[in-house]
């Protein structure tokens, strides 16, 4: 809508990276569906835990654990961290010696 210059693509098409959770996310995720299996049988009042929340703790822990608990552990083979590599990576290539 606003019609702003947009780089294009290297090889016009997206770099797809997937990465394999950790044990602690696996363990994270299963709390998750277990608050929800707890909402939708009705045994949590909706003021104290709902879907919503749930949904949103979901998206945030697939970005990254320590964005709900800053004390999550460090996985240097996460989403963040393969970002920055793949970024630093092509920052390198590109840029002028």
């Amino acid at each position: 809508m606003l019609n702003l210059n947009v780089p294009k693509l290297k090889d016009g098409k997206y770099k797809i990276v997937e990465s394999v959770a950790s044990d602690s996310v696996d363990a994270m995720m299963q709390e998750l569906v277990n608050r929800a299996e707890k909402i939708r049988n009705g045994n949590v009042d909706p003021t104290e835990d709902n879907m919503l929340k749930i949904t949103n703790e979901a998206r945030l822990l697939g970005t990254d654990p320590r964005l709900i608990d800053p004390d999550a552990e460090v996985d240097e083979d996460g989403k963040l961290y393969q970002a920055a590599e793949n970024i630093y990576q092509e920052y390198v290539a590109s840029r002028d010696f």
